[in-house]
């Protein structure tokens, strides 16, 4: 009996995406993440790595990752899913956890301390660099780090994956399932994750974060492309015990 549950649990815990991957504990956080993005991008394995309902009894819980098969955006504010999908060159939400993500990144926060970011920061790029910084002065940047980011910008681009068709996945075609929104001027929550070690796991080529938006009532949002700020804006990192 000893053997085989040792056989059992080294058998699921061999097939990618089924075992969470998980940063080094921390006092008041812990990333975990599922399947890589390398894999969908340019594998094409768009299989559903994780099932969404395993985790919706965990408190506080943020996450963001693709739909199965490319079909929309997996975003988790606070333990509240908002998935997104395209539905007639439009934005619809789902709220349920009923889905399943081919690669996801996730983790538990219950206390958020807060920085201003500086009127000075404009892009996505200046954005990312400041929460680095803001990151280095609390947290242990060596590890992946969770941050929100909420206010009103001038101008959020954003995409959600929409495949439609049965070929064969690359980044080519990654790039072609994107359609492109964007909002102005709307009180928007930010959730994202940082890492300087996991590009092409959960972070894209040539970033050190992955970020996805949604307006404050919860109408519209996705991956975040672009950003045009405006002042007002304010971080929130996870607060240490």
């Amino acid at each position: 009996m000893q053997f085989m549950s040792f056989f059992m649990v080294a058998f699921m815990t061999s097939i990618v995406g089924l075992a969470p991957q998980t940063s080094a504990d921390d006092k008041g956080y812990r990333v975990r993440w599922v399947g890589e993005q390398r894999l969908v991008v340019r594998e094409g394995d768009l299989s559903g790595r994780i099932d969404l309902e395993t985790l919706s009894k965990l408190p506080h819980l943020y996450a963001v990752g693709p739909v199965e098969g490319l079909k929309g955006e997996v975003t988790i504010f606070d333990g509240l899913p908002f998935i997104t999908h395209v539905d007639n060159k439009n934005v619809a939400v789902d709220r349920s956890f009923r889905h399943k993500a081919c690669f996801l990144v996730y983790a538990q926060v219950d206390r958020w301390q807060q920085v201003l970011v500086p009127e000075s920061v404009k892009t996505a790029s200046e954005l990312e660099q400041f929460v680095w910084r803001a990151a280095f002065e609390r947290l242990d940047v060596s590890k992946p780090f969770p941050f929100l980011v909420k206010g009103k910008p001038a101008r959020v681009q954003f995409h959600v994956v929409n495949k439609t068709d049965d070929l064969p996945h690359n980044p080519e075609q990654h790039e072609k399932v994107k359609i492109r929104f964007e909002l102005k001027d709307r009180s928007v929550e930010i959730v994202g994750f940082g890492s300087d070690k996991h590009e092409g796991v959960f972070t894209h080529h040539g970033s050190k974060s992955h970020m996805h938006v949604k307006t404050s009532d919860g109408t519209i949002g996705g991956h975040v492309d672009g950003l045009e700020l405006k002042g007002g804006m304010t971080l929130f990192l996870p607060k240490l015990d």
